[in-house]
């Protein structure tokens, strides 16, 4: 019963996190892969790729968890996590030129991680993924 709770907020905390990590890698390895002439066409079909499996991914595993139970839900993504990691060892990633201009000087780690100029773009999108969360994760009872 009440056990449960916070491993199961901790469990959704490092979705969340792993989420972010996985959306910004992606968006940079897309952006990387395609080429420079083509590049509106390729992120036109990123973002649509990406607005796909936001709206089908929920609804998929709503009708797994309908039909079959919840464990097989559970065996279906773990098995698709693993294919997904099998399919990354065959990306070829090129280096980027803009690695070589990494500043010289001495920073704190914090400023070496975190671009502030970032910030407030990173914050209105915290925003829209927060109403967007309570959207997907209560879908099922709106839904009712």
């Amino acid at each position: 019963g009440q056990q449960v709770i916070p491993l199961l907020i901790s469990i959704r905390i490092l979705e969340g996190i792993g989420f972010g990590v996985t959306t910004t890698l992606l968006a940079t390895l897309a952006t990387n892969l395609i080429p420079e002439e083509r590049m509106g066409e390729g992120i036109g079909y990123f973002g649509m790729a990406t607005s796909l499996g936001t709206t089908l991914g929920p609804m998929i595993a709503l009708s797994i968890l309908h039909s079959f139970s919840f464990k097989f839900l559970l065996f279906m993504t773990m098995f698709l996590i693993v294919v997904s990691l099998g399919f990354s060892l065959f990306i070829k990633i090129k280096q980027s030129s803009s690695f070589d201009e990494l500043p010289t000087q001495k920073e704190s780690l914090v400023d070496y991680i975190f671009d502030k100029r970032a910030m407030l773009p990173c914050f209105l999108v915290m925003l829209f993924y927060c109403t967007y969360s309570g959207i997907v994760n209560f879908i099922n009872g709106l839904g009712e």
